[in-house]
């Protein structure tokens, strides 16, 4: 009976034994064909349907360190980032914590950074991204994760960084490649490493998504870089195809490249566009440009009202225009406004050329619109001589100051400016011996015997003409008479009598 016993007690061992294991078998059997199925939907992309069954597969098993639960998890966790589920980092967090030694550890950091980076949240991308290993990687996925790394840096303006990871993936053939190029190019562009950027820039010229954008940064940049002719051969044509937004703009850049070779007739059309387009974008650069286009292509009254508009306030820009706007006037026969407008240039000192020559100027209408006492003339004269001592123009400011004083009969002021002027041409000489002895003749006048034929022996230093000469000896006798120097008198007048022009 003992013996019968436990041969029985085998058997049922035995037989339980064998139903365990197919029980197991068939459990096991049943979640690899469930896991399967899962995946086939993850794979077709239906993330809520296989997270549901991911789930289920994980709650039914029972050995959670098993690799079915830890796919499971894991599965479940990457369907949620793909449903943008807000519980689907917390999931993630959970299987880094659950399974610290899974190799899908650095896969979970890099959805992780991407679901961040989706999100963007580009400094908590970047913390995950950090804790990646780039060689656990496939090639396709190293490309992703350099961009999004870069382009995580780059958001968060750290453009050296972004530079260094687009830079990587730029120049070989990726999902990345063209964006990369485009944002290396750009932190090229704002780091003005001008030619970098346009190297990178010219890549893109026959690229689908970017060859709308990149012409324009390459025709900035041939101006920035000052290849005006570059621009001229480069950027009209893309008048025709680049987004409407940039037209205008790239206009200007083919005006002011027009403009910058002195081709100011070419440029006017651009310019005109741009100002006609981008109205409330233009300032007063760009009307002075307009209004200096139009002066330089002999349009003096489109000319006038394009320099008008640029003068608000007193700066550069100003006094330039209210220069140019004088030679617009003096061009139109309008001597009066030019008289105005130089003189606007001459009190607005920021460039000290303009500033010389404009009062120059001033002076010199003033004189030739003035009528007695031509006191602007005088005074704007005398500031250009006491202003600019070394001037190139200095003879010719006496000269015009000489005429004022001779026109109003100042002559004690005339001689002082003549005596100013370091060497007197024929015509200077001519005016000094003149008014030598108009200013001995008003001496003599007023008595001042002695003063008076100082000053005809002075017109005599000059003797341009003979008749004034002769009218010297004569006058320098009277004086000599009234003074009753006899014997002096009598010389004077002999030489007076056999002067060949006495009569």
């Amino acid at each position: 009976m003992n013996f019968k016993n436990f041969i029985s007690t085998l058997l049922l061992l035995f037989v339980f034994s064998l139903s365990l294991k197919a029980q197991k078998t068939t459990i096991y059997t049943h979640q690899n064909v469930d896991y399967n199925s899962a995946l086939e939907l993850f794979d077709k992309e239906k993330y809520s349907v296989a997270q549901d069954k991911f789930e289920q597969i994980y709650k039914s098993t029972l050995d959670k360190k098993s690799e079915v639960a830890l796919n499971a998890k894991y599965y479940m966790a990457l369907c949620g980032l793909n449903l943008f589920n807000i519980d689907a980092e917390n999931l993630f967090v959970e299987f880094i914590n659950d399974y610290p030694d899974s190799p899908k550890i650095k896969q979970a950091y890099f959805y992780l950074g991407s679901y961040q980076f989706r999100a963007k949240k580009y400094e908590e991308a970047l913390v995950y991204f950090k804790k990646i290993d780039a060689n656990d990687l496939s090639k396709d996925e190293l490309a992703e994760y350099k961009f999004k790394e870069g382009y995580s840096y780059f958001s968060l303006e750290k453009y050296d960084e972004a530079s260094n990871y687009f830079y990587e993936i730029k120049d070989y053939e990726n999902t990345y490649t063209s964006p990369a190029r485009y944002y290396y190019g750009h932190i090229a562009y704002l780091q003005k490493k001008y030619e970098s950027a346009l190297q990178t820039f010219l890549l893109l010229n026959n690229d689908e998504k970017f060859s709308p954008i990149t012409p324009y940064y390459i025709s900035q940049i041939y101006y920035l870089q000052g290849k005006y002719d570059k621009v001229i051969e480069y950027a009209p044509a893309l008048l025709d195809t680049v987004v409407p937004a940039r037209g205008a703009e790239i206009a200007r850049i083919i005006g002011e490249s027009y403009y910058r070779t002195n081709k100011f007739r070419e440029a006017l059309p651009y310019l005109n566009r741009f100002n006609k387009e981008k109205a409330a974008l233009a300032n007063r650069a760009d009307y002075y440009e307009l209004g200096y286009a139009y002066f330089k292509s002999d349009s003096c009254e489109n000319a006038i009202n394009w320099f008008k508009k640029s003068i608000q306030k007193p700066d550069s820009i100003s006094q330039t225009a209210h220069y140019h706007l004088a030679e617009c006037y003096l061009k139109l026969g309008n001597k009066l406004y030019a008289k105005t407008s130089f003189r606007e240039a001459y009190i607005q000192n920021f460039d000290p050329q303009i500033e010389e020559d404009a009062l120059f100027n001033f002076a010199k209408i003033s004189y030739e619109l003035s009528t007695h006492p031509f006191n602007d003339a005088i005074v704007a004269f005398e500031e250009y001589i006491n202003t600019y001592p070394n001037s190139t123009k200095l003879s010719s400011a006496y000269e015009y100051l000489v005429g004022v004083y001779y026109t109003t009969k100042n002559y004690e002021a005339a001689l002082k400016s003549l005596e100013n002027i370091k060497v007197l041409d024929n015509q200077l000489q001519g005016a000094y011996q003149k008014i030598a002895h108009f200013r001995g003749l008003e001496l003599f006048n007023n008595q001042k015997y002695n003063e008076a034929i100082t000053f005809f022996n002075k017109s005599d230093e000059y003797l341009i003409d003979k008749n004034i000469k002769l009218d010297n000896i004569y006058w320098r006798a009277e004086a000599y008479y009234s003074l009753a120097e006899y014997s002096k008198a009598i010389g004077e007048y002999k030489k007076y009598i056999f002067e060949p022009q006495s009569t």
